[in-house]
């Protein structure tokens, strides 16, 4: 795939705004020289590169059938005016995905609440052809940067053919490509060693694509398939291993790309290691030692903030209450009260995941949940947690640090079995800023994790770089 100025240059801005994404990255960061403050690198949300950024994590992820990443990018106002975001961003995607894309200009200024981007598609025909069509899409001011109304992508006027080096290929190696160089790995797709081994178990195929070691960085392409079918309807979620380094296990991985019609996910694992490889090594085993096979759900929680919420004294908390999920985080603040547990909802949301709360003490909206259901699976070697709840909440106006305490969640084990299976969400929005509130709680529920080995064995050679790369 050739590539224009355009396109690299994007891809070293994002490079650097690597922090507006759900993906995992590992970084190597250079401390600072001794007795010299450390510069702190800003970003301008509101910027042309910054909303540029988003818009590639816009068709990127509907390139890759993730409809939920999708709705990330797109603007509160739209989704409060559907009955059902999900199911509306659906039958706007039946237009078509792109072969490509090319973003034109953006109206208007930085300061704007609302702009225009003009984007031309590319669509290919059954005939091998391509058709070109040019979409304005809005483009709304948020807290954390210009947000977007999908309904430009369901209509559009035919347009002038765009040559190929113009546009930000959404083909399985454009997509590959653009991703490897959005998470700090700018020219990777070019360096890897072609392998093409696989393994099937279960069920599962893995397969070792490509892979490169490169001074003391190591990176491996693999891609995990569920050949029958029989994982229809989960999220399988792998466990990368490797004794490539045999003292360092800290692993990075990023989806690259999903295949919806082969169940296909193919990923970039990388590893720093302790040590430079040499041909003199021995042969390493590469790939999967465990698939969560999940359940996610996401649900819109603002109607029944509407139907339950209210206002209430709030109780002490029990003496199981625990600090959130981080050891480091901020103390729960002295006198803290929460929702009564002992008189809960109990709203059913997906699987055994009940509401039990939702409403407001001292001007802070408070969301409670129960996990009625499966603590934990079972491991060859202990156990797992079969649950996990994340509240997910923005007000217009505000930023992301402004809305959400650090201390929030709090946890709690009431059965005693070592488990919790309470939460509750703290959120800094009061019941005059409920118009501006955007609230959902995202669910994942462990259905079992498949353990078997799926490794592959490459000799340092294979993966080695060119002398000289």
């Amino acid at each position: 795939m050739k590539h224009s100025a355009f396109r690299k240059t994007v891809a070293l801005l994002i490079g650097m705004l690597l922090v507006f994404h759900c993906c995992f990255a590992a970084f190597a960061e250079e401390p600072a020289p001794a007795n010299e403050p450390e510069e702190e690198v800003t970003y301008d949300l509101f910027s042309d590169e910054v909303t540029v950024h988003r818009l590639w994590g816009l068709f990127t992820a509907w390139a890759v059938d993730d409809p939920e990443w999708m709705m990330l990018n797109c603007a509160t106002e739209w989704k409060k005016g559907k009955a059902d975001p999900g199911q509306a961003l659906a039958e706007i995607l039946k237009s078509g995905k792109p072969h490509g894309y090319r973003i034109g200009s953006i109206s208007g200024e930085e300061s704007d609440s609302v702009r225009t981007a003009e984007v031309i598609l590319q669509r290919e025909t059954e005939d091998g052809g391509y058709t070109y069509s040019l979409h304005r899409i809005r483009c709304l001011r948020e807290a954390e940067g210009y947000l977007f109304d999908p309904e430009g992508l369901a209509s559009g006027s035919p347009a002038d053919a765009v040559p190929e080096e113009e546009l930000f290929l959404m083909t399985r190696e454009g997509v590959m490509r653009s991703r490897m160089d959005m998470h700090g790995c700018e020219g990777l797709y070019d360096r890897l060693v072609p392998i093409g081994a696989g393994i099937e178990r279960l069920g599962i195929r893995v397969e070792l694509i490509s892979g490169l070691t490169e001074g003391t960085n190591a990176w491996f392409v693999i891609s995990l398939q569920d050949t029958e079918g029989r994982y229809d309807g989960f999220d399988l979620e792998p466990w990368f291993t490797d004794n490539v380094d045999k003292t360092s296990f800290d692993h990075w991985w990023v989806k690259l790309y999903y295949d919806q019609a082969e169940r296909k996910s193919t990923y970039l694992v990388g590893q720093e290691l302790d040590r430079e490889i040499t041909p003199e090594d021995a042969a390493a085993a590469v790939g999967v030692t465990g698939i969560r096979v999940q359940e996610k759900k996401t649900v819109d929680l603002l109607p029944m903030l509407k139907q339950y919420g209210g206002t209430a004294e709030g109780i002490l908390p029990p003496k199981t209450l625990e600090h959130r999920e981080t050891e480091d985080g901020p103390a729960i603040p002295e006198g803290f009260r929460m929702l009564d547990y002992n008189q809960p909802l109990d709203v059913r949301l997906f699987k055994g995941v009940c509401l039990t709360g939702i409403g407001w003490i001292g001007g802070q909206l408070h969301v409670q949940f129960h996990n009625r259901g499966n603590e934990y699976v079972n491991l060859r070697r202990g156990r797992s947690s079969a649950c996990s709840i994340g509240t997910v909440a923005s007000v217009s106006g505000s930023t992301y640090d402004e809305t959400n305490p650090d201390y929030s969640p709090v946890i709690w084990d009431s059965d005693g079995d070592g488990w919790t299976e309470w939460s509750e969400s703290v959120i800094n929005c009061s019941p005059e800023e409920a118009e501006q509130l955007e609230l959902s709680v995202s669910i994942t529920i462990t259905d079992r994790i498949l353990e078997d080995d799926w490794h592959l064995l490459i000799c340092p050679d294979q993966i080695l770089a060119a002398p000289g790369t």
